[in-house]
């Protein structure tokens, strides 16, 4: 088996048959992909047409669990995949028509921890936004931690990747549970630990950028995504302190500062008046701006720079004038 696609499923229904069509739509060899959906406690009626699919595909598996949100429904799916290689899968997107086939085709001698694909961006209408495109040339292998050392390269949604089963196993990569935005967790982590990440030029992935019905696609910022976030700070300051490796407390701190700035740009003035979660709390504002500070010295990006010197100066002065997207 050379790869395990794992679909977690919750609240999907009007999504779900468009996922697995654009899977069974495309031709290849069945014994070498399988497809794990990973049933999250949906409420509606995902499942029914799920079972359709059982019915009909050999290497379709369904697995039924009590709602544990996106991050435990992938890391139930791991633990039950079989494939050489492990690519997960939102179940309100889609995969490019014949991409399947190229990516067996690559996975088939491969050796490597990682590959990284591009991938194209919708709106609910069917209009593709953009296409995502990575920074390097086809067949380029580097380190985990070279790309995150990239300004150019954006590492997110984790759909871009496909990694090696036994990396995440070895590794223990997983998933934490109960994040909004775990993908933002999961790769700055997993990448230190990525000896071989090799990009190809291969459109893989349609992702669905949805207006509504997904706390993600929600710009203000909720406590619940307030919360996932200043998580995400503390675990990379943890995580900071007790690395050895100079360029992993490097890509950390970088990563910490960039949650940092985001959480300030996307306050709003209601949260800042009224102190929300504490962001507006002076001790937390020096822990923010030693942070900040720290990366700075990293930064060669100008405009970085001139946005990360602005926070020092002045936090409400950056929340103003991000907010008006002066810097943007």
């Amino acid at each position: 088996m050379l790869l395990s696609i794992i679909i977690p499923v919750y609240n999907v229904e009007k999504y779900i048959r468009k996922t697995l069509d654009s899977i069974y739509n495309q031709a290849f060899p069945y014994e070498d992909l399988e497809v794990i959906v990973v049933n999250d406690g949906t409420p509606d009626h995902s499942m029914k047409i799920v079972a359709e699919f059982d019915k009909a595909r050999s290497n379709f598996h369904v697995i039924n669990q009590t709602n544990k949100g996106l991050s435990g429904a992938r890391n139930t799916g791991l633990l039950a995949a079989q494939g050489k290689y492990i690519w997960f899968v939102d179940s309100d997107d889609w995969l490019e028509d014949g991409c399947i086939d190229k990516i067996l085709h690559l996975l088939k001698s491969a050796t490597e921890d990682v590959f990284v694909f591009r991938i194209k961006e919708y709106d609910e209408e069917g209009r593709m936004i953009r296409e995502r495109r990575h920074p390097y040339p086809d067949g380029y292998c580097c380190t985990g931690k070279e790309c995150m050392l990239n300004e150019k390269f954006i590492n997110t949604p984790v759909q871009i990747y496909v990694f090696r089963r036994k990396f995440l196993l070895d590794n223990k990569l997983d998933f934490v549970e109960g994040l909004i935005h775990e993908d933002m967790e999961f790769v700055p982590r997993m990448m230190i630990f990525a000896q071989s990440v090799v990009f190809q030029r291969i459109f893989s992935y349609c992702y669905l950028r949805r207006v509504s019905g997904n706390i993600t696609s929600d710009k203000t910022l909720n406590p619940k995504r307030l919360k996932s976030l200043l998580y995400i700070v503390d675990r990379f300051e943890r995580l900071a302190k007790h690395s050895d490796d100079k360029k992993a407390r490097r890509i950390f701190v970088k990563y910490q500062a960039g949650i940092v700035l985001g959480i300030y740009y996307r306050a709003t003035d209601d949260m800042i008046e009224n102190n929300a979660e504490g962001i507006m709390n002076r001790e937390y504002i020096t822990s923010c701006k030693s942070i900040v500070m720290h990366c700075l010295r990293y930064e060669r990006n100008l405009r970085h720079i001139l946005r990360d010197l602005l926070f020092l100066l002045s936090v409400k002065q950056y929340h103003r004038i991000m907010v008006r997207k002066f810097m943007k």
